[in-house]
C-alpha cells in the first residue's frame, strides 16, 4: 500500500479572522492533528535561560519565588509599544517555539499521524511556512475581527491596532496563500465554507500542492 505522505495545512490572516476555528473544524471533523504555535509560546517562556534572559532584559516581568513566571499582560504591554522590544523577544524565543514545533511534527508523523494544521498568529514571520503543504488565509473585515477580540479577548480597539501592526500586512499574507477562506458571517457559515473548500481539495487532490514560501 502506497504511504500518504503527511499534509500540514498552514493558517494565514489578520487577529480575529477565526484561524483557530478553522484549526478546531479541521480537529473535529477530518482528525487533524493541531500544532500550536501558542502553546509552545507558553512554554518557551518557562524555559530557565529564557526566563532569565527576560528578566535580565525587563526587570519586574517575571515574579520573585521558587517557582518564577513571567506577567505576560505586563510583558506584552512593555514589547508591543516598543517595537525594538518586540525583535528582541521574538529572537530569544522563535528559535525554542520553532524546534519544539519541528520535534512535535516528527513524533506525530513517527505515530502514523498524516493532517495537520498549524496554527501560528505570525506563521510567516517565524518562517514556519517551509513546514506547510498548503497555506490557507482566513479573511474576515477589520471592523469584524476587531468586535471579535474584543468579545473574545477582552481588547480595546487601539490594542488590536497596535498588535497586528507588529505583523506582516495582510496583502502580504494573502498573495502567499494557496486558498482564501472567508469568514465574514456566522460560525455555521464558517462551517459551511470549510465543507465547501475540503470537498474542493478532496476532489482535485490538491492536497499535493507544493509551498508558495
Amino acid at each position: 500500500m502506497k504511504k500518504i505522505p503527511p499534509l500540514v495545512i498552514g493558517l494565514l490572516g489578520g487577529i480575529g479572522s477565526g484561524k483557530t476555528a478553522t484549526a478546531r473544524w479541521l480537529e473535529r471533523r477530518h482528525g487533524a492533528t493541531i500544532l500550536s504555535a501558542d502553546h509552545w509560546g507558553h512554554e518557551a517562556l518557562r524555559q530557565p535561560a529564557i526566563l532569565r534572559a527576560v528578566r535580565r532584559r525587563w526587570p519586574g516581568v517575571v515574579t520573585a519565588g521558587r517557582s518564577p513566571a513571567v506577567d505576560r499582560p505586563r510583558l506584552a504591554a512593555l514589547v508591543f509599544s516598543r517595537p525594538t522590544e518586540l525583535r528582541t523577544l521574538n529572537a530569544l524565543v522563535h528559535p525554542w517555539i520553532r524546534r519544539a514545533l519541528q520535534k512535535e511534527l516528527r513524533a506525530a508523523v513517527a505515530r502514523g499521524k498524516r493532517l495537520f494544521v498549524l496554527d501560528a498568529a505570525i506563521l510567516v514571520e517565524m518562517g514556519l511556512s517551509g513546514l506547510c503543504r498548503l497555506l490557507v488565509f482566513v479573511d474576515a473585515p477589520a471592523p469584524l475581527r476587531a468586535r471579535r477580540v474584543a468579545r473574545d479577548r477582552g481588547w480595546s480597539l487601539a490594542e488590536w491596532r497596535r498588535r497586528e501592526k507588529s505583523q506582516w500586512p495582510l496583502a502580504r499574507k494573502k498573495a502567499l496563500a494557496h486558498f482564501i477562506l472567508f469568514n465574514r458571517g456566522t460560525p455555521r457559515e464558517l462551517s459551511g465554507n470549510l465543507e465547501r473548500w475540503w470537498a474542493f481539495l478532496a476532489a482535485t487532490r490538491e492536497k499535493t500542492i507544493a509551498p508558495k514560501a
